[in-house]
């Protein structure tokens, strides 16, 4: 069994953070010697994949460089703005979903919200107490 491609592995790791993951569309390129690997969002999930401070966005980056280095490959990851034109050519469109394949054998996993320690609403009221703290 082959690895997936980096474009599949950042359709998979994007569409699993974004509301509108039919809206999601990847355009991929060489920058030298990497792919260059170019996503575009939905207007209301740009929030989502740039995060505060651009943290969510380096963290993709992070675990798409995790990936490729585990995987012997290089790739960069490049967020476009709505009114931005990619470099790439359009790889894949919408339908992020599993492959067939992949879906086996999940049918037992139960989701239970009730094991969360911790209200979703405390823990942005932390992180901006921590924010005030370092001004």
């Amino acid at each position: 069994m082959s690895a997936p491609s980096p474009h599949d592995f950042v359709r998979w790791l994007v569409g699993s953070i974004v509301d509108q993951p039919d809206s999601l569309a990847l355009f991929q390129s060489r920058d030298g010697r990497h792919d260059l690997i170019e996503i575009r969002v939905a207007a209301s999930d740009l929030p989502n994949v740039i995060g505060r401070g651009g943290r969510t966005a380096q963290s993709l980056r992070a675990v798409l460089d995790a990936w490729t280095w585990k995987h012997h490959l290089r790739a960069h990851l490049r967020i476009l703005e709505e009114d931005e034109e990619p470099k790439g050519t359009l790889v894949s469109e919408g339908d992020v979903g599993l492959s067939d394949d992949e879906d086996e054998g999940d049918d037992d996993y139960e989701d239970d919200d009730e094991d969360d320690d911790y209200e979703d609403d405390d823990y942005e009221d932390d992180d901006d107490s921590a924010e005030e703290a370092d001004d």
